[in-house]
C-alpha cells in the first residue's frame, strides 16, 4: 500500500497542503504544534475513520476544520495492488475523506473490508502503541486472524472435540461427555468462533433465566421414605415417594379418573336429580310450556280447511287468468297480422296511384304513343283516386283494437301476479301450521319426559358414594401434584445438563479456549519474526516474545509481551517497560503486523522519544527493512539543531516551519545523522503559499 500524494484543504492548521511522496521512506520533522501529527491524523482518518485511536462523531469531525471554515477535505492518491493483498482485493487509487461519512469515497468501514483486514489491524499500522493498548481478547483475535487460524462450520466440531480431550478436568467438573454432540445446544453449527461464542453465551443466559423462573426445588428427601432423583450440582435435591415412579403415577391417575367418573354416574343414578338439576329441569319445563303456549296461540285461530279451499279457488282463478291471457295474446297476434297485410296492400296501391297520377293518356304497352283515354279508363282512374284513403282507416281501427287488447293483457298479467303471491302466502301459512303442529307434539313429549324425571326424584341416600368421591379426588390431586413435581425436576435436570454443556461451550469458544490453544501452538513463527525484527532495531541487544494464555497468576494477563535484554539477561513485561522500550516494541509489532497483512505500510509518530544512539539504530533498521515496505512515514520533533538529509537511497526528509512543508536538501557534510547535525536552523523562511510543499 503506497501513498503517492496527500492533499489537505482546511484541515486543522493547514489551509492548502499538497505533498508528493516520491520515495517510499519519508521522515517528517517539525517543532511542537507545527502540524506533524496533523499529517499523520489525516492519513489515519482517511483510511480508518479514526483520529488518535478514537472514532469521532460528526460534531467532533466538523471541529477538525481549520478556523473560519465549515468543512475540510483529505485526499490520498494511492497505489494498492490487489494481487498483493491477502485475498486479491481490487486496487484502490484515490481516497477522499470529509466530515460527513456519507460524503467519503470510499467510506472508512469499506476500506478495511476491501483490504481484507480488521479495523484493529489497520489502526495498528497508524499507531505504534495501538496493539499494546488493546484488551487481551482483542490482541488474540488480531493474531488469530492474521495467522489464518480459521475455525469454520466444517471443522468447528472436530476442533471442539480435540480441545475437550485436552481439558478433561472441565468435562469432569460439569459431567459432560466429550464425545457427545454439544453443538446441538446452540442449534445450527456457527460459521466462526466469535459467532459460536455469541450463540453459546446468549443461550446460556436464556437457560439461566428459565431455571431462575422455575423457582426453588422441592424439599430434601426424608430418610427411608422417599427415593432421591439424580440432580446435577447447584440444584437442591428433589425426591419421589417410594409409592411409584412417573409411569406408575400416570397409570394411577388414569385409574382414579375412571373410578371418579363411574362414582359420579352411580351417584346420579341413585340420588336422581340433585337440587341444582331439579332447578334446571323446572326451568326447562317452564321454558317448554311458554313455547307451547305461543305455538298453540298461533294455531288456535287458523282454519286449515278454509285455507285449502281458498288455495284451490286461487289455483282455479290462476288457470282462468292464464287462459284469458293466452286467448287475448292470440287475438292480438291476429290483429298484428291483419295490420301487416293491409300495410302491404296500401303500399301496392300507393305505387299504382303514383303511376296513375303520372298517366298522360298513352298506352304503356306500345313503344309509339297510342292514346287510350277512353271514358271507361278515365272513370276507373277517377274512382280509384277518390277511394285511396280507405285502407288507412282500416289500419287505424285495427291499431286501436290491438292497443286495447295489450292493455287488457297487462291488466290480466298484474292480476296473475297478485294471484300467485296469494297462492305462495297461502302455502306458507299451511306449511307453518304443519310445522307448528309437529313442534307442539315434540315439546309435549319432551315436557312429559321431564315431568316424569322430576316426579321420579327421591330422597338423597348417597352419602357413602360422596365420601368415596372425596377420597378419590384427594388421591387424584396428590398424584397430579406429585407428577408435576417430578416433571418439573426432570425439566430442571435437563436444563441443568444443558447449562453445564453451555458453560463448557462458552469456555471453549471464548478467546481463552480454542483460540488461545491454537494461538499457543502457532505463535512460535510469530515470535521468531518479532525476535529477529527487534534485534535489527536494537543491533541485537533486545528481542521480543509473545506468550499467549500462560498460567494466570494474581494480576497476570493471558497475552503477555516480554522484552528480553540479551546483554543484562533480563526478561521484562512490556507493560512494565520504559516509554522508549514500549515504543520500540510497538515499532516491531507494527512491522510484523504489516508483513502479515501484506499491506507493506507503517506510520511511526514520536521518534523523538528515542535518544541519539537508538535513533541511529532506528535509521539502520529502516535501511534494512525498507525493501519489505511500500511506505514508511516517520514523524519527529526537531531538536536543538536542524535535521540534515544524508541522501539515503529511497528516503526523503521533510521539515515543517510556520505552516510550510518542504524537503530537507541533501547535506554536503559526510557522516551526519538525521536529526543530529551541528548546523543550526536557518533564520530565513521560504516564501511560499501557506501549506504548499517545496
Amino acid at each position: 500500500m503506497r501513498i503517492d500524494n496527500l492533499k489537505l484543504q482546511n484541515f486543522r492548521c493547514f489551509h492548502d497542503l499538497d505533498l508528493d511522496f516520491a520515495k517510499p521512506i519519508n521522515f517528517i520533522f517539525g517543532p511542537n504544534a507545527s502540524g506533524k501529527s496533523t499529517i499523520a491524523e489525516a492519513m489515519e482518518m482517511a483510511l480508518t475513520g479514526r483520529c488518535n485511536g478514537f472514532n469521532p462523531n460528526w460534531r467532533d469531525r466538523a471541529a477538525l476544520a481549520r478556523h473560519g471554515s465549515d468543512t475540510f477535505k483529505i485526499q490520498l492518491d494511492m497505489d494498492i495492488d490487489g494481487d498483493r493483498s491477502p485475498l486479491g482485493s481490487a486496487p484502490i487509487k484515490k481516497v477522499i475523506h470529509r466530515p460527513e461519512l456519507k460524503d467519503c469515497s470510499p467510506k472508512p468501514d469499506a476500506i478495511a473490508k476491501m483490504l481484507h483486514v480488521s479495523k484493529e489491524v489497520l489502526a495498528a499500522l497508524f499507531d505504534t502503541g495501538h496493539f499494546l493498548s488493546l484488551h487481551p481478547d482483542e490482541k488474540k483475535r488480531v493474531i488469530f486472524d492474521l495467522l489464518d487460524l480459521k475455525v469454520t462450520k466444517a471443522n468447528i466440531k472436530r476442533k471442539l472435540k480435540s480441545w475437550l480431550k485436552e481439558h478433561p478436568g472441565l468435562t469432569e467438573k460439569y459431567r459432560i461427555d466429550p464425545n457427545g454432540d454439544l453443538l446441538s445446544c446452540i442449534g445450527t453449527a456457527p460459521d466462526s468462533l466469535e459467532a459460536a461464542y455469541s450463540q453459546a453465551f446468549d443461550e446460556r443466559r436464556l437457560v439461566k433465566r428459565e431455571l431462575k423462573a422455575m423457582g426453588p426445588t422441592v424439599p430434601a428427601c426424608r430418610s427411608g421414605r422417599d427415593i432421591p432423583i439424580d440432580i446435577p450440582d447447584g440444584i437442591a435435591p428433589a425426591c419421589v415417594p417410594r409409592t411409584g415412579r412417573p409411569e406408575e403415577i400416570k397409570s394411577r391417575i388414569d385409574q382414579n379418573q375412571r373410578e371418579l367418573s363411574s362414582l359420579h354416574e352411580r351417584l346420579g343414578q341413585r340420588k336422581g336429580i340433585l337440587s341444582f338439576e331439579k332447578r334446571r329441569i323446572e326451568a326447562e319445563i317452564e321454558k317448554i310450556s311458554s313455547s307451547l303456549g305461543e305455538l298453540k296461540s298461533d294455531v288456535k285461530g287458523f282454519k286449515p280447511r278454509a285455507e285449502k279451499t281458498r288455495l284451490s279457488r286461487l289455483e282455479k282463478k290462476k288457470d282462468e287468468t292464464l287462459q284469458e291471457i293466452e286467448s287475448r295474446t292470440r287475438e292480438l297476434e291476429s290483429c298484428r297480422e291483419e295490420i301487416n297485410r293491409l300495410r302491404v296492400e296500401r303500399e301496392a296501391e300507393e305505387k299504382l296511384i303514383l303511376k296513375l297520377r303520372e298517366f298522360n293518356g298513352n298506352c304503356p304497352l306500345f313503344d309509339r304513343p297510342i292514346e287510350c283515354k277512353t271514358d271507361e279508363v278515365l272513370s276507373a282512374i277517377s274512382e280509384f283516386l277518390n277511394g285511396e284513403r280507405r285502407l288507412d282507416g282500416e289500419i287505424e281501427t285495427l291499431a286501436q283494437k290491438a292497443a286495447e287488447i295489450r292493455k287488457l293483457i297487462g291488466t290480466r298479467e298484474h292480476d296473475l301476479s297478485t294471484i300467485q303471491e296469494d297462492i305462495s302466502a297461502s302455502k306458507e301459512r299451511l306449511s307453518q301450521y304443519d310445522d307448528n303442529l309437529e313442534r307442539i307434539n315434540e315439546l309435549e313429549k319432551k315436557k312429559a319426559e321431564m315431568e316424569r324425571s322430576l316426579s321420579e326424584c327421591t330422597r338423597d341416600d348417597s352419602e357413602g358414594l360422596r365420601d368415596r368421591i372425596r377420597q378419590v379426588e384427594e388421591e387424584l390431586e396428590k398424584d397430579r401434584a406429585l407428577l408435576l413435581t417430578i416433571q418439573d425436576n426432570e425439566k430442571r435436570k435437563a436444563l441443568t445438563h444443558k447449562l453445564n454443556a453451555l458453560e463448557v461451550l462458552v469456555q471453549a469458544f471464548s478467546p481463552k479456549g480454542i483460540m488461545a490453544d491454537l494461538l499457543s501452538k502457532a505463535v512460535r513463527s510469530l515470535n521468531e519474526s518479532l525476535a529477529q525484527t527487534m534485534k535489527k532495531l536494537t543491533s541485537g541487544k533486545y528481542s521480543l516474545e509473545i506468550n499467549v494464555n500462560p498460567a494466570r497468576q494474581s494480576g497476570g494477563d493471558d497475552v503477555d509481551i516480554h522484552l528480553i535484554d540479551h546483554h543484562n539477561g533480563t526478561r521484562t513485561n512490556v507493560r512494565l517497560a520504559s516509554s522508549s522500550e514500549r515504543f520500540r516494541a510497538g515499532i516491531v509489532i507494527q512491522s510484523v503486523l504489516s508483513g502479515l497483512t501484506g499491506l507493506r505500510f507503517m506510520l511511526i509518530d514520536g521518534l523523538d522519544i528515542l535518544d541519539q544512539e537508538n535513533k541511529g539504530f532506528f535509521f539502520r533498521f529502516i535501511q534494512e527493512v525498507k525493501k519489505d515496505f511500500d511506505n514508511i512515514f516517520v514523524f519527529s520533533t526537531i531538536g536543538q539543531y536542524a535535521p540534515q538529509n544524508p541522501n539515503l537511497p529511497g528516503v526523503d526528509f521533510w521539515v515543517i516551519q510556520d505552516g510550510h512543508v518542504g524537503k530537507v536538501p541533501v547535506s554536503l557534510r559526510k557522516g551526519l545523522r538525521p536529526g543530529g547535525s551541528q548546523a543550526p536552523l536557518p533564520a530565513r523562511r521560504a516564501s511560499r503559499p501557506e501549506g504548499k510543499a517545496a
